[in-house]
């Protein structure tokens, strides 16, 4: 099943959480895999880079879209 992989998901006003997003025609499953964090400690290039520095992809599978530590928008990735 494909994946994408670190992605950041809106769960409450200015507050995020990394999650990795199993599809196929739809999203089948959100896994989050950070605590909730509040967008002010990750709002400049270092708050991210610290933030961010736990978590990494490392493979060739063609199945894993690495979403880079970027923000989905609801919307924006519906087909």
């Amino acid at each position: 099943m494909p994946l994408l992989k670190n992605i950041f998901v809106n769960t409450t006003a200015n507050k995020l959480r990394l999650a990795d997003i199993y599809f196929e025609d739809e999203f089948k499953e959100i896994k989050y895999i950070s605590d909730e964090v509040d967008w002010s400690n990750i709002d400049t290039k270092e708050k991210l880079d610290s933030f961010t520095q736990k978590f990494s992809l490392t493979t060739n599978n063609s199945e894993i879209i690495n979403g880079n530590f970027l923000l989905a928008i609801p919307g924006a990735i519906d087909p």
